[in-house]
């Protein structure tokens, strides 16, 4: 299956510069959030988006033209 890959902010730097954070990934079927963020090397407190909605399931299966968004986690003070 196949699925659109987005990174933004500082998270862009786990591609090529010139993939302009967006990736599409061939995944075997049965992939999960959690496999793709650690296939990339994403921090575990970077946020996803799936579809254009916030995914806290990390578990989640992804089905081929799934497009997946993360995020650097912020924090406020």
């Amino acid at each position: 299956m196949n699925c659109k890959i987005v990174l933004y902010a500082l998270l862009r730097e786990k591609l090529p510069p010139e993939a302009h954070g967006r990736k599409n990934l061939e995944l075997p079927e049965g992939t999960t959030i959690q496999d793709v963020k650690m296939q990339l090397g994403l921090p575990q407190n970077s946020v996803c988006a799936l579809n254009e909605k916030l995914e806290r399931n990390l578990d989640r299966l992804l089905k081929d033209g799934d497009e997946l968004c993360f995020f650097r986690a912020s924090s406020g003070g």
